[in-house]
């Protein structure tokens, strides 16, 4: 029985999974909200999304990213 789920989801998986992907995240998301509210919720994700951009943009390139501890390093010192 078990082994059966787990193929099922499997084929699933390999079928459709942006469709998984996003499905999870939807239910996700109206579980914050329920949880934590609308507002909250929103935060969340805003800033989530602001990091991930960020990360992103550090990523691209590697001297943006030691630049940027650079400068986070010395802001912290003063």
């Amino acid at each position: 029985m078990k082994e059966m789920i787990l193929e099922r989801l499997k084929a699933v998986w390999e079928a459709h999974p942006i469709t998984l992907v996003t499905t999870s995240v939807g239910i996700f998301i109206g579980i914050f909200v329920l949880l934590i509210g609308f507002w909250a919720t929103l935060f969340l994700l805003m800033t989530g999304f602001a990091g991930f951009v960020i990360g992103r943009w550090l990523e691209a390139d590697k001297s943006r990213l030691d630049s940027f501890i650079e400068r986070m390093d010395e802001m912290l010192r003063r």
